[in-house]
């Protein structure tokens, strides 16, 4: 007796497809396209070709302005953090040299 598959006692399943089709989507970028099919449709190709331009420059500048933002507080985030480890090391330094003084105060409270 010849088994086909599915049939029988011993199924064999076959696994499941997964077809994932990743996109991006940048609502920015379609904004300004619609825009300048626009602009183009009214003024012509010279005056959509511009306004593209302005636009792609807007958008860059926007860019370069969150990252030199981002910049700027990862530098104040690690000056503060290289104040508070200062700060700690020189608590750690004093301790330790003055071990002996605390010490003898800690013993004298203790009698």
């Amino acid at each position: 007796m010849i088994l086909k598959e599915g049939i029988g006692l011993f199924k064999v399943r076959k696994p499941r497809s997964f077809n994932l089709v990743t996109r991006y989507y940048d609502a920015d970028k379609e904004r300004l396209m619609r825009r300048v099919k626009e602009i183009e449709q009214e003024k012509g190709k010279l005056a959509g070709d511009r306004v593209q331009r302005e636009m792609n420059f807007r958008t860059k500048t926007d860019i370069k302005w969150k990252k030199n933002y981002v910049a700027k507080a990862r530098m104040k985030s690690n000056i503060r953090l290289l104040i508070i480890l200062g700060a700690l090391t020189a608590v750690f330094i004093y301790l330790y040299n003055n071990i002996d003084a605390i010490s003898t105060t800690f013993e004298n409270l203790g009698r």
